[in-house]
């Protein structure tokens, strides 16, 4: 039989022995000490136990029956009218076999029996069950003192809903939370009664789903009005207690608390976290701009240096012309057109258009690096805007063009067109600029980086390798670290590759650094392709609207010299321009030609007058693209008040284009 082992509580307990027989006492005496007793206290008679009981409160009895003068029935009697042994166990160790006389035992209030002679196990058996009884019975006892005292100073309201009786019953907190009077006998109806429409609503909802889930408990917060048409918040648990026959709910019981202050201190938290968060943003944007603007800074003398040589090539080619072209002229008026002098008339004409020619390329190289800086310092764009990657690639190449210049080769692997995805242009162009930067400064302005774009599952993944020292293993996961640089004092601000990495991330991108075989630093980026479909620019769509031979475009526009260049443009696509120096003029000539396509000027009339027009053209339901010139001057063109006036959705396009960025417009 497997030994049971007795907690060390139930060993210390007192146990009193009561025999007029000496062998009995020591031997019950004994079998308790081998189980582990230690405190037991023996008396001869029923008279010494009363006695001894004034000094000792024993926590169990075991009374010989049959004793001289007061038998163990007698003595149970005694002892139970003592206060304090009410409910002491009480085990009567008989060698009788009368059933009176145990039956009498029981009746007086005695707990148990032990026949003689008895087992050792057995003994111990029912002396370790009536003391845990005992134990039981005051922990129960205390546990409900406790209960009772707790329920009075507790927060949390305690209730339980008797459903078939209509019945509610609260503890003193809950009646404090729904500010109700515990002298008013409540219904089920008159609580729902104060509960918040709204959430009445989505509780009834929530009950039914947990009926038809099998759920026996819920959570739930709601909105209750009290008398005063106070709001406040409440918490609540739940729980199906019975069911009845139907398999509907009887009884629920619940725990609620009011939660008014830790909703009010959520929604400031809320409101504060909200403020904190646009705080970061705009703060983490101004350290973003300023960084930007102090690669601009550190490039200023490149970039100087890459205009001033198109605008010295440009002026030299000016000044030949204005000697060679008055030449011409004079030549013309006097020369005798033989067939030698015609040819040489026709070569130095072909000289001239050499001489435009160049003057048109160097014009352009500065407008692209123009372009390319406004669109880097400029305001932050859409990173949602599907754009071509080498865009970015080539701006920031760009950008960087002078101090590439220094025994630094570029291995471009990439094509136009080959990755579409969703970026900020302007944004990962800084973080090509810093990476292009740093391995210029790696290599020491001399060495070669090599450019690649992959695809690798659904990311494109775009490599910045260098031939530079490289990157040490013990410094490499701080590189992205804010303020840690590698520079020397005043080189840097350690926040290029901290504001990169954190670009890529808004991005939903990663960036990791590997070392280069065999040597140098590799910069991995990896961006979501995401939709690859890239929105026509203003330019593509001005192509498509004129590329077709004999198209009808109307040009408002009373500057002369803008009015010839936009002539000059559209003669490679042959198409039939129409002038107009005025809004009554460009009416009239709307509806008279038909136009496939109109450019309207904002330097010859307000923007409430290119509305008018547009709103006639809208009425007349004819639909070509327009364009929108707007001179810097000018107000910006009133797109949302246009909206308002017509539905521009049903024009094949409306594009606003800056004066300045013609040349963009007619590449």
């Amino acid at each position: 039989m497997a030994k049971i082992k007795i907690s060390p509580s139930i060993l210390k307990s007192h146990i009193m022995i009561v025999d007029d027989s000496a062998i009995s006492r020591r031997k019950l005496n004994n079998d308790l000490r081998n189980k582990g007793f230690t405190n037991i206290t023996e008396a001869c008679s029923g008279a010494e136990c009363i006695e001894k009981l004034s000094s000792t409160t024993p926590d169990l009895f075991l009374f010989d029956m049959l004793m001289p003068g007061m038998n163990g029935n007698e003595l149970v009697g005694v002892v139970r009218n003592i206060d304090k042994h009410t409910e002491t166990p009480i085990i009567i160790v008989t060698a009788s076999e009368e059933e009176t006389l145990i039956k009498d035992c029981f009746s007086l209030g005695a707990n148990d029996f032990l026949r003689k002679p008895w087992d050792a196990d057995e003994l111990s058996t029912r002396v370790v069950s009536q003391i845990e009884r005992l134990q039981n019975v005051n922990y129960l006892r205390k546990d409900q003192v406790r209960l009772s005292r707790a329920l009075e100073v507790i927060n949390d309201g305690i209730w339980e809903c008797n459903i078939p009786n209509n019945e509610l019953s609260f503890s003193p907190s809950c009646y404090r939370i729904f500010n109700i009077s515990e002298d008013i006998s409540l219904t089920i109806k008159d609580v729902l009664s104060l509960i918040h429409p709204e959430d009445l609503e989505r509780i009834t909802e929530l009950f039914n789903k947990s009926l038809k889930a099998n759920k026996n408990t819920m959570d739930f917060e709601c909105r209750i009005l009290l008398d005063n048409h106070i709001q406040r918040w409440i918490a609540t648990r739940a729980k199906i207690a019975e069911y009845d026959s139907t398999g509907y709910p009887k009884f629920i019981v619940g725990v609620t608390r009011d939660i008014t202050s830790q909703i009010i201190v959520q929604k400031h938290l809320q409101k504060f976290g909200k403020e904190m968060r646009e705080l970061a943003e705009e703060r983490s944007q101004v350290i973003i701009h300023s960084e930007r603007l102090a690669t601009l800074g550190t490039m200023a003398a490149g970039i100087a240096h890459e205009i001033s040589n198109p605008l010295s090539y440009v002026r030299g080619n000016i000044q030949l012309l204005s000697k060679t072209v008055p030449n011409l002229i004079e030549s013309a008026k006097t020369m005798e057109l033989t067939e030698d002098n015609r040819q040489n008339l026709l070569h130095d004409l072909n000289s001239v258009v050499t001489v435009m020619e160049s003057l048109d390329h160097g014009i352009h190289r500065i407008c692209d690096l123009t372009n390319t800086i406004k669109n880097f310092s400029g305001k932050r764009a859409d990173m949602s805007k599907i754009s071509d990657i080498a865009d970015a690639i080539d701006d920031a190449l760009l950008l960087c063009s002078n101090s590439l210049k220094n025994g630094v080769k570029v291995e471009k692997n990439y094509n136009k067109d080959e990755f579409l995805l969703p970026f900020d242009l302007q944004q990962i162009t800084q973080v090509l600029i810093n990476l292009i930067m740093n391995a210029i400064h790696a290599m020491h302005n001399c060495g070669k980086i090599t450019i690649t774009t992959t695809q690798v599952e659904n990311d494109m993944l775009l490599e910045i390798a260098d031939t530079g020292t490289g990157i040490p293993e013990t410094v490499r996961d701080k590189i992205f670290s804010a303020f840690y640089t590698t520079k020397k004092e005043g080189e840097g601000t350690g926040l290029g590759l901290y504001i990169s990495k954190n670009i890529i991330s808004e991005h939903n991108g990663r960036i990791i650094v590997e070392n280069g075989e065999p040597a140098g630093t590799v910069f991995k980026i990896f961006l979501p392709l995401g939709n690859q479909k890239k929105e026509k620019t203003a330019k593509t769509r001005f192509e498509e609207a004129v590329s077709v031979d004999k198209l009808k475009v109307i040009i408002a526009e009373d500057d002369i010299l803008v009015q010839e260049i936009i002539i000059q443009k559209l003669k490679v696509f042959s198409c039939n321009t129409i002038i107009t120096t005025s809004i009554d003029d460009t009416v009239l000539a709307i509806g008279k030609e038909q136009p496939d396509a109109v450019l309207l000027s904002m330097s010859i009339s307000a923007p409430g007058s290119i509305i008018e027009i547009i709103q006639q053209m809208y009425t007349e339901k004819l639909f070509p693209p327009i364009f929108i010139i707007e001179a810097e001057q000018y107000v910006k063109f009133p797109l949302a008040e246009l909206k308002k006036k017509v539905n521009i959705s049903e024009f094949e396009s409306i594009d606003i284009i800056d004066s300045q960025d013609l040349s963009d417009l007619f590449g």
